[in-house]
């Protein structure tokens, strides 16, 4: 028995004129799109609410059991449903809106554009090889730090796209506008805090990291000395070279300007 497809995602955010502010607040908690579609009947869109139109309505004095009619945002913008992801980009920048709501020419809703969305890229995972009875086994991700920049952009930080969109086989480059990007995260990390939480956990992943690589290293040196290693390297040579290393290098790099 085939399942059934499941709903398209923008949909949830449908609601009718005659609902709640109770209704929409339920709305957006269960669809997570930061924005609710007031639909007619027909389909055709009669405008948006927001958390933060709800927000000023309660304090204009309005409860739980208010209509959202006299809140409502009667003319957002809106795309086309030909528009392309740049120009939709450009134009939500422009105006400063996450999302878009998509309409054809009789103003009939048939999709919504988000910001986080739109920023991900379509993009291969990284390659990883296991080795595993002399074979081997890759395997397809991302890095975390990768996904760091990836939340940074969708979060409107200038990450540049070459950076979401690189080859993930290859070693990370450090680059100029995402030491930036977290310059900015540490110079006002109230506002952005939990940019800043991961920003620090990243730093004490990689701290710890090298802590347990200079320990390997001394713990090497103190039993082979100067031989060659085991695995066919240069030894202990070899694993000073490795502390030179960095997973994150912008957030490194950005400490002597914080």
């Amino acid at each position: 028995m085939n399942s059934p497809e499941p709903i398209e995602a923008w949909r949830k955010a449908l609601i009718s004129a005659e609902s709640t502010l109770q209704e929409a607040i339920r709305n957006l908690n269960d669809s997570s799109l930061q924005i609710v579609l007031v639909a007619a009947p027909d389909g055709s869109l009669i405008g948006t609410l927001t958390d933060g139109d709800i927000r000023r309505g309660l304090l204009r004095g309005l409860d739980l059991t208010s209509p959202i009619d006299s809140i409502i945002q009667r003319n957002p913008l809106v795309a086309p449903p030909q528009l392309g992801r740049d120009i939709v980009l450009q134009l939500m920048k422009a105006n400063k809106v996450r999302q878009l709501p998509i309409v054809d020419g009789n103003r009939v809703i048939v999709g919504l554009h988000s910001w986080d969305a739109l920023l991900i890229p379509a993009r291969l995972p990284n390659l990883m090889v296991i080795m595993a009875g002399g074979r081997a086994i890759t395997f397809i991700e991302p890095s975390i730090y990768d996904e760091a920049l990836a939340l940074l952009a969708r979060r409107g930080f200038a990450i540049p796209r070459e950076k979401l969109e690189r080859d993930f086989a290859e070693p990370y480059v450090a680059d100029a506008d995402v030491r930036e990007a977290w310059r900015q995260v540490y110079r006002d990390a109230e506002t952005h805090w939990d940019l800043y939480e991961l920003a620090e956990k990243l730093v004490d992943l990689e701290y710890r990291f090298h802590l347990w690589r200079f320990s390997h290293m001394k713990t090497v040196e103190r039993i082979i000395g100067a031989k060659a290693g085991t695995g066919g390297t240069s030894g202990v040579s070899y694993l000073k070279k490795a502390l030179e290393l960095r997973f994150y290098p912008e957030l490194w790099d950005v400490r002597g300007e914080i």
